[in-house]
């Protein structure tokens, strides 16, 4: 009974991390990193005891150290299941009978558990919470149960990342959505661009690790992620396939089949593509950029672009500075 009991307690604990993380995440001001830590500390100290309110009185009536241990785990496995499906939206009206055994056959008929191989009665490792918010990322929330798996509905959306082709989380471009800039270097210390310190900053130059110094002397723009404290540096040489260029504007090149729409540019004697919308209109003649402007490209190659104007050009402008 009180295995059972301590076992049902610890459901609506997980469910109130779940709550403030899902709070945060969400953009609560009036919850934050620090609050929902500080919760899920409070809630695993005070788990120790608990524990031992289990493991003790087993190993008083003849269980061995093992068995009396495992009983004492096993009363909080249920409590990340819970914390996981509260993200996803489930509450308790959602679980009727045995909350405890239904909370896990919801979980496994998420497919929450893929690749973490336990049973009731196991021990989640390290790796096995690692598996478990993955699965969490691809899940559905509650309100699209049911439905195929896509961006939109599945719970990476609330973190900014997207799905692949193959279902999968895509991390590249969560961190692309969260990168600032660009920024130009010359002549400024990167000191005075970025928000947090630069000597605490991991530097990358044209797609290949660097230092501070080889950024701040090869790069023209930065950009930056705060969230990883990553200072990405593009030079004139692009040796990683995306590079900077820095001249002046001089043609915009149409199509004469459309006059509207700008498909190259010529910056100090090099061309350019234009393939996304915002890079055309700013080139067009109702954006801001006008011949004789001084200004800074970021290009990508062509090899990165589908795009057959991309072929005949040193590649294509995926950002600028004015």
């Amino acid at each position: 009974m009180m295995v059972l009991a301590v076992t049902l307690h610890n459901i609506p604990e997980g469910m109130a991390v779940g709550v403030m993380y899902a709070g945060f995440l969400a953009g609560n001001t009036q919850i934050t990193a620090a609050s929902a830590l500080v919760l899920s500390l409070g809630i695993a100290i005070q788990n120790f005891p608990e524990g031992a309110i289990i493991s003790m009185p087993l190993r008083a009536e003849g269980e061995s150290k093992s068995r009396a241990f495992l009983g004492g785990v096993l009363s909080g496995v249920v409590e990340p299941i819970g914390a996981v499906l509260t993200l996803l939206g489930y509450t308790d009206e959602d679980f009727a009978g045995n909350q405890a055994a239904n909370r896990m056959a919801k979980a496994a008929y998420l497919e929450l558990d893929e690749n973490i191989g336990k049973v009731s009665g196991d021990t989640l490792t390290w790796i096995d919470c690692v598996h478990l918010f993955y699965n969490l990322m691809r899940t559905n929330k509650k309100e699209f149960e049911g439905q195929e798996e896509t961006t939109s509905t599945v719970y990476a959306s609330v973190l900014d990342f997207s799905l692949t082709s193959d279902g999968e989380i895509n991390p590249l471009e969560a961190l692309e959505s969260k990168l600032k800039g660009p920024y130009a270097v010359k002549d400024r210390s990167l000191g005075t661009i970025l928000p947090f310190s630069a000597s605490s900053a991991s530097y990358y130059l044209d797609g290949e690790g660097a230092t501070r110094d080889e950024v701040e002397d090869g790069a023209i723009v930065i950009y930056y992620n705060t969230t990883t404290k990553a200072v990405y540096g593009y030079s004139e040489d692009g040796n990683g396939g995306r590079g900077a260029y820095e001249g002046e504007l001089e043609a915009v090149y149409y199509r004469s089949s459309d006059v509207m729409i700008p498909t190259s540019i010529v910056v100090s004697g090099r061309e350019f593509a234009l393939e996304s919308s915002d890079m055309q209109f700013a080139f067009s003649v109702y954006g801001n950029m006008e011949i004789g402007d001084d200004i800074i490209i970021v290009w990508e190659s062509s090899g990165s672009s589908s795009g057959e104007d991309a072929d005949d050009t040193d590649g294509t402008v995926i950002d600028y500075i004015d």
